[in-house]
């Protein structure tokens, strides 16, 4: 009976489900491939739901992202908050282009929103002393 239900169920998500919402077995490759590569990057924390391994490969102890300490030798530093759009760094290129003096600083991460970016910031990478928080 239950081989049956099965069945007569599979039948009808097939039939009313739009082929195109179904996952192929290469989507589902590259979602594992994509997690493999978050390892080491990003964790399960229980208040923000993910974030980024404090001194891991990627980011330094205070949640800021290592490549971007290394750019601008001036006193004053800016640290940049944010998502992905942010993490990838192009409107942080644009700002040392506009002000190459200034240190900014980039603790963006994938998938985050101004809540857990905020929440991040008070519990961790305010240590960071930064000037200016954007």
């Amino acid at each position: 009976m239950l081989a049956l239900v099965v069945l007569v169920g599979e039948v009808v998500v097939r039939t009313l489900v739009p082929r195109d919402r179904f996952l192929s077995w290469d989507q589902l490759d590259n979602h594992m491939r994509m997690a493999r590569l978050a390892e080491g990057v990003l964790q399960v924390d229980e208040v923000l739901g993910h974030r980024p391994v404090f001194g891991g490969k990627d980011y330094d102890a205070e949640g800021i992202l290592r490549h971007s300490r290394k750019h601008g030798s001036g006193p004053s530093q800016t640290l940049f908050l944010g998502d992905s759009v942010t993490r990838r760094g192009t409107l942080i290129q644009g700002f040392r282009e506009f002000a190459p003096e200034m240190s900014v600083w980039n603790a963006g991460v994938e998938a985050w929103c101004p809540v857990q970016e905020v929440e991040s910031y008070l519990e961790h990478t305010r240590v960071a002393k930064p000037e200016r928080l954007v």
